[in-house]
């Protein structure tokens, strides 16, 4: 068209040189005519021309104009970034890219499985809990009946301390109906103890023990006869004052039912029990003592063992300041008289 005629006019007046011979590739140029029309420069390139007359126009007969049409066999010269092109870059941006987003993928489906795993625990722990404190709901509830069962007899007068058979009938029947309890021990203010049970976590046989003044340090053991009776004597332990003992001296301190601290058997110290009791008065006296039972601690931990709660579910019995009651893993029926084991 004109405007691109006019544009090749200008640079053809530009460039133009006389006696100017291209290079090879002339066809990259354009030649005008004397007529106004553009032409491909001939292959022999411009020739020299001779000075034109005074008056006559110096313009030379073509002038060289550069091609609009680049040449395909010219190499390309693309964008750069740091002497590298930019055909190099931008395949290492994409990848970058798509790694970037897999990672951040993964990284949330990670969070999202560690998430449903904490719920699923959270969820089988609370079931566990649930049917463990089912369960020991059951198994606590036996001492705390027979106990209220004792100090209801004491406070009718059914058993008095005077007549010691009526005592011996009433723990021997409650030692028989709930198998849980260990042991069942009456005391008075006096420093008069009476009880009956197993002698130990590893014995099933029940004996009646009793002590009184004046000797208050020895333990007097019976076995049972098969009418329920005392039988004759069997051996005499070393024994404590009761009112310096845990189970007689902590419910008469809280002045209500409640549960002891841990604590080992005077007689037989690999014995380790926890103990539940209540104050009580009797007679016209009005005198006082404490009605309690013994929970051996290996007995709970073989109760809390056979529980079916869930597959590899371990259940743990502490107490508020830390101190380990009993677990459902324990390997050994007996505990030492040390310190019972703590988490802090």
């Amino acid at each position: 068209g004109r405007q691109h005629t006019g544009k090749l006019e200008m640079h053809s007046k530009i460039l133009s040189i006389p006696a100017c011979r291209p290079e090879s590739g002339d066809g990259d140029y354009l030649c005008r005519a004397y007529d106004g029309s553009l032409q491909p420069c001939p292959p022999g390139g411009l020739q020299s021309h001779p000075e034109p007359r005074e008056g006559a126009s110096r313009l030379p007969v073509f002038g060289l104009v550069k091609s609009a049409v680049p040449d395909p066999a010219a190499p390309r010269r693309d964008v750069a970034v740091k002497g590298l092109p930019l055909a190099f870059w931008l395949p290492l941006l994409v990848a970058l890219v798509l790694v970037a987003l897999i990672a951040v993928a993964s990284w949330l489906s990670w969070q999202n499985g560690q998430r449903a795993v904490g719920d699923l625990v959270g969820q089988l722990q609370s079931r566990a809990g649930k049917q463990v404190e089912e369960h020991l709901r059951g198994y606590l509830e036996s001492p705390r009946i027979a106990v209220e069962i004792i100090a209801d007899a004491f406070q009718k007068g059914e058993i008095t301390p005077e007549r010691p058979a009526t005592i011996h009938a009433l723990l021997l029947r409650l030692a028989r109906a709930y198998e849980g309890i260990s042991y069942l021990n009456i005391g008075l203010e006096d420093g008069r103890f009476f009880g009956l049970g197993r002698s130990s976590n590893v014995s099933p046989e029940l004996v009646i023990e009793e002590t009184g003044p004046p000797d208050l340090a020895v333990l007097h053991q019976y076995g049972i006869a098969e009418d329920g009776t005392r039988a004759a004597l069997r051996r005499e332990l070393p024994f404590s004052d009761i009112r310096e003992q845990a189970w007689y001296s902590e419910p008469l301190a809280a002045g209500r039912t409640s549960w002891t601290s841990i604590y080992n058997w005077v007689d037989n110290p690999d014995v380790v029990v926890i103990g539940l009791g209540t104050p009580v008065r009797f007679g016209t006296a009005g005198t006082r003592g404490v009605v309690g039972i013994d929970l051996f601690l290996a007995n709970i931990c073989d109760y809390l063992a056979a529980l079916d709660v869930s597959p590899g579910a371990r259940v743990f019995i502490f107490e508020r300041d830390g101190t380990l009651v009993a677990n459902s893993h324990g390997n050994s029926r007996q505990r030492g008289a040390g310190s019972p084991a703590q988490l802090r």
